[in-house]
């Protein structure tokens, strides 16, 4: 049998039949995948599709057991030709409008009601326009018994709905982005091919007054064709959902794991700060004793070395302390109490600006003497020592301004320097822990990169936030802003 013997097979009623059983196999196939998935997650795009599908199968099935009704039994069922026309095309009209609207629901750019009340109001209409077809068709059939449906007029209105309701979501989906929905064009390509029946109908009933063979035998392969393009598109997506399913879950296990060792980490980090207290307090203590003769007169080199140890056990305590301060304020443990914090008497002769001085650098104070702000007075003064520490290190020269303001919602306090400034590449990391601006084989100033973690946490406990300006060269400017409502907050830019 060649393709052309094929073709005038299926413009048999056995050929037919066999189309539409083919054709009600992928149905229902396609229908059972879309349910499934639609029993583990009610969505409305899988609402839709289980119903549109579920409607082109019964579609299917009640063409394919009249077919073989007509074919296989002796029994008069030439009555049925009264209904089944309008039956086959209301049911098939049905579905589409529903399949249509079930791929464009997820990606629709209006209002969602509109588009459901659009939906319903199509259902109605064309169930009524099926209705007055099956009104008149029943009345011509009654005049002419012999008539074929191919040749009613009411054909062409059946004709006419499958146009639109297939170019709508042709249409509509030429407009969104390959990023949007990656099924685009393997969805565009399906509803064309099973807007090539309809058209194809049109062109014979137009202009070969529907009496073209070859038009009618060239409409069989389309719809078949057009189920097959959807039933791939539904399996890709559900596996495409199911592969996503499967990587987050991965994700949610990893951060489970990642999360328990962050824990165990900070606990370890905590226990073993704690335990370094004892020997570091005695180390201070003998240090102290030493440096006063306690156990004899040091002499020049004694003394300096003795210096240089009690520098160091000191930086070693801040460090332990900051560890601490962090691993607290991570584990959620950490709480604020607000209350009016002097601000602008704290910032009149703070003792933290002696460093400073040292250095040559000028301390220009800007903030009102009267200035205050609800804040947790002692984690705020970390926050400020952070800040005004960091830019006395990385200041070599001129000066650093502290101003504060009060605006309508939030304070806003800034420390500017006119230090060396920060690359905008290492900008987005600087509040990250242990995070270090400076190569570790190149820096000058020491520090593990806690201070500015510990400010951020301090903030955040806040519901405020903090931003840095910089340029290299030209020094930087940390802005802090706490809200006057802590409740609402002002967030993280």
């Amino acid at each position: 049998m060649n393709i052309h013997d094929f073709f005038y097979f299926l413009g048999t009623p056995l050929g037919d039949l066999v189309k539409r059983s083919v054709e009600l196999l992928f149905l229902v196939l396609v229908t059972y995948m879309v349910i499934s998935e639609h029993q583990r997650e009610r969505t409305r795009e899988l609402k839709y599709l289980s119903l549109a599908f579920g409607i082109l199968a019964i579609q299917k099935f009640v063409t394919a057991l009249y077919l073989f009704a007509v074919i296989y039994s002796e029994l008069p069922f030439e009555v049925l030709n009264y209904a089944m026309p309008v039956i086959e095309n209301g049911l098939e009209i049905i579905g589409l409008i529903l399949l249509a609207s079930a791929f464009i629901y997820p990606y629709y750019k209006g209002n969602l009601d509109k588009l459901r009340a659009s939906i319903k109001i199509s259902i109605f209409v064309s169930s009524i326009a099926a209705l007055l077809v099956e009104a008149v068709w029943f009345i011509r059939l009654l005049e002419s018994p012999g008539m074929s449906f191919n040749d009613f007029s009411g054909n062409i209105i059946f004709i006419a709905i499958k146009i639109i309701v297939l170019a709508f979501p042709i249409i509509y989906l030429s407009f969104i982005t390959i990023a949007e929905f990656k099924f685009m064009r393997n969805l565009v390509v399906a509803y064309a091919t099973y807007l090539i029946v309809p058209m194809l109908q049109l062109v014979n009933l137009v202009f070969f007054t529907n009496t073209s063979g070859q038009i009618f035998v060239a409409q069989h392969p389309f719809p078949i064709l057009s189920v097959l393009m959807f039933t791939r598109i539904i399996y890709l997506k559900l596996a495409d959902k199911a592969t996503l399913k499967d990587r987050l879950k991965l994700s949610e296990e990893k951060y489970k794991a990642e999360k328990e060792l962050s824990k165990v980490k900070d606990e370890f980090v905590s226990v073993v700060s704690h335990e370094l207290r004892t020997p570091i307090t005695s180390m201070k203590l003998y240090i102290d004793l030493l440096e006063k003769g306690k156990f004899g007169a040091l002499n020049k080199k004694q003394k300096r070395s003795m210096g240089v140890i009690k520098e160091e056990t000191n930086r070693l305590v801040t460090l332990i302390n900051d560890v601490l301060d962090l691993s607290k304020l991570e584990s959620g443990r950490a709480e604020i109490r607000l209350k009016d914090f002097e601000f602008g008497k704290y910032c009149k002769d703070n003792l933290h600006y002696t460093l400073a001085k040292q250095k040559g650098l000028r301390i220009i104070n800007k903030v009102k003497e009267n200035f205050i702000i609800k804040v947790d007075s002692d984690k705020f003064r970390q926050v400020f020592v952070n800040l005004l520490t960091n830019a006395v290190k990385y200041t070599d020269k001129g000066s650093i301004t502290i101003s504060a303001a009060e605006l309508k919602d939030r304070w806003e306090i800034t420390i500017k320097d006119t230090g060396i400034g920060i690359d905008k590449s290492k900008q987005p990391r600087l509040f990250d822990k242990f995070y270090v601006v400076e190569d570790f084989l190149t820096r000058k100033e020491r520090g593990i990169g806690l201070g500015l973690a510990i400010v951020k946490k301090i903030i955040d406990l806040h519901k405020g936030r903090i931003e840095v300006k910089s340029e290299l060269g030209k020094g930087s400017a940390f802005i802090v802003s706490i809200p006057k409502d802590i409740e609402k907050g002002l967030g993280w830019i």
